[in-house]
């Protein structure tokens, strides 16, 4: 997904870090680190992050402990279906 920013986000993590990063730096920084991307670059919120030279705490690159027990609740369900 592109973000009206310009940066592409992929999943939960992208989304957050590019949140702080709105959050911290502000949406007209955020814009000019996609346009100074290196060429070929994919805007991610991390080679945004090396743009700005800024790297988001570890608060945000962990996900919410209520995710986190989703996703491995829903990981049990499959590896107990794929073993019957």
């Amino acid at each position: 997904m592109l973000h009206p920013t310009g940066v592409v986000l992929e999943n939960d993590l992208d989304r957050r870090v590019l949140a702080w990063l709105l959050e911290t730096a502000g949406e007209q920084a955020v814009r000019r680190a996609v346009a100074q991307c290196p060429p070929g670059a994919i805007p991610w919120p991390s080679v945004v992050c090396r743009v700005l030279d800024v790297a988001p705490p570890p608060e945000v690159k962990s996900a919410p402990k209520d995710r986190a027990r989703h996703y491995l609740q829903a990981i049990k369900q499959i590896l107990k279906k794929s073993s019957q």
